[in-house]
């Protein structure tokens, strides 16, 4: 009765936290006329695309304005400032990821996934054009996949009869072409399939022939014990 009575007090509590934290995000308020005229609040739907901003996360942002400025410069307080804010962010980011910060270094390259995806292409295009064969899976989203075909040949890994990577067949394909394979790119949780891929496993088997790999976590961070190590 004793484990009862803890479970039963700790739902209510839950919900109410839930609550709580779910009036703290700006626009859910919002209403919009629906087709037959009636007025109905937002049920939003798509985070793992744009999330909407939450309030202690605006506050934070708007304080942070304050004292915005140019980083990397000890010429005035507010440069000051933001630099430390900047270094902050990246350990954060470090530490959300379970990335050790002695060996992994956090770089701000773009806004949103798709630029930062986009940068990466074409910046590996100059680094390594000997190289012409980018391999991808076969559901990868549209932004992990057109700025590859830009910039290099790209092949598709197979996937099983459920929709996992044919990892038989992609030890084949890296055996068989890895002086002409420039890097791999796959996304850590599939927004077609909701799949989570192994991708520490294609990180082993590419370390062996020295190839990069290049992970979309933009669907994995909610639902996924990101650990980098």
């Amino acid at each position: 009765m004793r484990n009862m009575r803890k479970k039963t007090i700790a739902i209510p509590r839950r919900k109410a936290l839930f609550d709580i934290l779910k009036r703290q995000f700006i626009s859910l308020d919002t209403t919009y006329k629906t087709i037959e005229g009636c007025s109905k609040k937002t049920i939003y739907l798509d985070s793992a695309a744009t999330t909407l901003m939450w309030k202690p996360s605006h506050k934070f942002g708007y304080e942070f304005l304050k004292n915005y400025a140019n980083t990397h410069s000890n010429i005035h307080h507010s440069a000051k400032i933001s630099t430390k804010v900047v270094i902050w962010a990246r350990k954060r980011i470090l530490t959300l990821l379970n990335a050790d910060t002695e060996n992994y270094s956090c770089v701000f390259i773009g806004n949103g996934s798709t630029s930062c995806l986009n940068r990466l292409a074409e910046q590996f295009n100059k680094l390594r054009n000997d190289r012409d064969i980018v391999l991808i899976s076969r559901y990868e989203h549209h932004s992990n996949e057109l700025p590859h075909r830009k910039f290099a040949k790209f092949e598709y890994i197979p996937i099983d009869n459920f929709g996992f990577l044919d990892f038989h067949s992609f030890k084949k394909i890296i055996k068989e072409k890895s002086k002409n394979i420039r890097y791999v790119s796959i996304t850590a949780v599939s927004n077609v399939t909701g799949i989570f891929n192994d991708f520490n496993k294609v990180a082993a088997i590419l370390e062996e022939f020295e190839i990069p790999l290049l992970v979309d976590g933009a669907q994995a961070m909610f639902g996924l014990e990101t650990v980098v190590n």
